[in-house]
């Protein structure tokens, strides 16, 4: 769930609300499973992988994943959650 709320929030953070709508507004009134198609579309580099618990837990650095030192910074120095 986190990564799907947080497709939606960082469009709004930077700038591109205005993009998003415009983007997911053809999925207005359709089945759930379509408008969850249409928010993913909306960001196709986010990855799931980067919201699990295990990344973010893990203490070994991957160079591929940037899950856990993004989240690690916002709970530890930014106090989001």
């Amino acid at each position: 769930m986190s990564y799907f709320a947080d497709i939606p929030a960082g469009k709004i953070q930077y700038g591109a609300r205005t993009d998003f709508c415009d983007a997911i507004q053809p999925a207005v009134g359709k089945t759930p499973e379509e408008i969850t198609r249409a928010i993913l579309a909306t960001d196709p580099d986010s990855s799931p992988a980067d919201y699990d618990r295990a990344v973010v837990a893990s203490t070994t650095i991957d160079v591929n994943s940037s899950g856990r030192p993004w989240n690690f910074q916002v709970c530890t120095e930014y106090g989001w959650f």
